[in-house]
């Protein structure tokens, strides 16, 4: 992606709300910055700011406090009336495919989790060399294990099927966790029905024109306040309004119900992503309750170069249309086959002519057409996942125990 000529990398960062400040001497090489303000542990806001010499105008910091008033009030209510209650066992696990660099990033919030009673595995999906394995020696009182499978739905499954919780949680590796996020995740189980709890997602940094244009268009914000989601407010081929795989946890008890991920969708297959959305949309169609908690909070590195970027958006593209294939055929799904293309019509059609005729810019157009092209291969591509499943059935797993780094055991 060639920057244009008004770009310019903005800096992010986070303060609360309580204690404001508008001077940042260690930014002055940044004309922007991107804040994150918090109630305690809760989001409340983003907004960005101008920086003049590391210096923000404090008025538009003010002003800007005053119009998300509302989300600091519920913020400051539900922080006086929650009650304490005992934190269950939880799992976390994290699936990673040879990226040990952004891994190791990852590991290193985890390891500054305030949580009492857990674990935390890395399921190493399909890997071509050592890194992740020799990366995980360094980290003892984690758990490793090899998926000799490729795809990150496969990878899920292999870390729901191992975990020893009552609830599973999930992030990426190539993001980092708040120190309460596992806290914010868990209390929010208290009522039975709740079978996944997501959290709010923010850029870890915006240092590219990639990573700015992705968090305009595709962020993963979910907005600023608690809400609880079923099939009485949110019809369940919408499911990926309630959050993303980035920042989940499950109550696995639900898998008997529900059935665990679609192997046949997201990362490392032919359709590309779309696996928590279905994985969500399954959930709201059996009944249960999805709360979305902006307390847990997680911070996600976004696609550095232009390439990449290109490749997330037309896989965003495939993966809707590849799950909304799978709900039609499996679950019956028959609206489908009008709503799929009405809202190609809406979404993609309009938002490419849109780029086409209006004063975007050639990335603009492009990311459109990639997106559009992706929708409409989305089903082919599900199919096309299907047949190579069939034709991969290993199952083999490699474990090294937290206790023993160096100990290897195979589990059939």
């Amino acid at each position: 992606m060639s920057k244009r000529k008004d770009f310019s990398k903005i800096a992010v960062c986070s303060l609360d709300v309580l204690n404001i400040k508008n001077s940042f001497p260690e930014l002055k090489e940044y004309e922007r910055i991107f804040v994150v303000f918090k109630y305690k542990d809760s989001v409340v806001g983003r907004s960005t700011f101008k920086l003049e010499n590391g210096i923000v105008d404090i008025d538009d910091m003010k002003e800007y406090v005053e119009k998300i008033s509302y989300n600091i009030w519920a913020a400051m209510v539900k922080n006086k009336f929650s009650k304490q209650t005992k934190l269950p066992f939880v799992s976390v696990v994290v699936c990673s495919h040879n990226r040990a660099g952004e891994l190791k990033n990852c590991l290193e919030s985890l390891a500054n989790l305030d949580y009492p009673d857990k674990e935390i595995i890395v399921i190493d999906s399909a890997p071509v060399n050592n890194e992740t394995y020799d990366l995980l020696t360094d980290y003892p009182q984690f758990i490793y294990y090899k998926e000799e499978r490729i795809g990150l739905d496969i990878a899920r499954n292999t870390g729901l099927r191992i975990s020893k919780g009552e609830f599973v949680a999930f992030t990426d590796d190539d993001a980092r966790v708040d120190p309460s996020w596992l806290k914010n995740l868990a209390e929010n189980f208290s009522n039975p029905a709740t079978a996944i709890v997501t959290g709010i997602t923010m850029p870890y940094e915006l240092e590219t024109e990639a990573q700015v244009y992705f968090e305009l268009t595709n962020g993963f914000n979910r907005g600023f306040l608690r809400r609880e989601f079923d099939s009485s407010n949110l019809s369940p081929v919408a499911a990926g309004n309630v959050g993303a795989g980035v920042n989940m946890a499950i109550r696995k008890s639900v898998l008997s119900e529900v059935g665990l991920f679609d192997e046949a969708l997201d990362g490392g297959m032919p359709t590309c992503s779309g696996g928590d959305q279905e994985f969500f949309y399954r959930v709201l169609l059996n009944g249960y309750r999805i709360v979305y908690e902006p307390k847990a909070l997680v911070w996600h590195r976004h696609r550095e170069n232009y390439q990449n970027l290109k490749n997330t958006i037309y896989g965003y593209g495939v993966g809707v249309y590849a799950w909304w294939t799978r709900a039609l055929f499996y679950e019956r799904e028959f609206k489908m086959l009008y709503f799929a293309p009405l809202w190609f019509a809406n979404y993609h059609l309009k938002n490419l002519t849109k780029a086409i005729f209006s004063t975007a810019n050639k990335i603009e157009t492009e990311l459109a057409f990639l997106e559009a092209i992706g929708a409409l291969t989305g089903p082919f591509k599900y199919f096309k996942a299907l047949r190579r499943l069939k034709k991969n059935v290993t199952k083999k797993v490699v474990q090294i125990h937290s206790y023993s780094p160096k100990e290897i055991l195979e589990v059939e």
